[in-house]
């Protein structure tokens, strides 16, 4: 049996991340125990270059559903996956931008839903003064549903708030990824504030 007869590939493009999800398929007969192997690019995606905007660094971020983690890859590179029978792996594929004070940012899903890309609804970035009169540089994500939100970010945050409310965080430096996760009290919309 061939390679392409046992594995299918499926991208989609939505906005303001960028989804990709690769599945691997399952008609591969009992007994018949193969891996399949291929590659994951965000140059697979579709558009993905007319709809990113300014600031891109022209990398993005590629979370694995499967594994957890996050890939930092230019347009054209690419990422080996290797799937069992009746395995799938989900990937979400997010530009990373460039933002004051060098900031490379790229909000990439909730993290434990197995499609969660349409939970978020916008990234916006602004800037505010604290009370001893030092700047701080904001990135808002905007979103709806309860679970752990993750994001790329090329440095540690000050702080994060959920709707005005101080949270915890955790940031993991060795592979950029900043997670929040957002209590079901807030399942109808949220707007997570990450201050730099």
């Amino acid at each position: 049996m061939e390679l392409e007869q046992m594995y299918w590939s499926h991208w989609y493009l939505q906005l303001p991340r960028k989804l990709a999800s690769a599945f691997h398929k399952q008609g591969i007969p009992s007994g018949y125990w193969l891996r399949a192997l291929t590659t994951v690019s965000p140059a697979c995606v579709e558009y993905l270059e007319e709809v990113i905007g300014l600031l891109w660094t022209g990398e993005c971020a590629v979370f694995s559903f499967k594994t957890g983690g996050v890939s930092r890859l230019p347009m054209e590179g690419s990422l080996n996956v290797s799937l069992k029978p009746l395995e799938c792996d989900v990937f979400t594929v997010s530009p990373i931008k460039v933002y004051c004070e060098g900031i490379e940012f790229a909000a990439i899903r909730l993290m434990n839903m197995y499609n969660s890309g349409g939970a978020l609804e916008c990234v916006e970035d602004s800037t505010a003064t604290d009370s001893s009169g030092c700047s701080k540089y904001i990135m808002h994500v905007k979103g709806r549903g309860a679970g752990c939100f993750g994001a790329y970010s090329n440095c540690k945050p000050i702080s994060c708030s959920i709707n005005l409310k101080d949270e915890d965080f955790n940031f993991n430096d060795q592979l950029n990824l900043l997670t929040i996760t957002i209590p079901p009290r807030h399942n109808s919309s949220w707007d997570i504030a990450i201050c730099y």
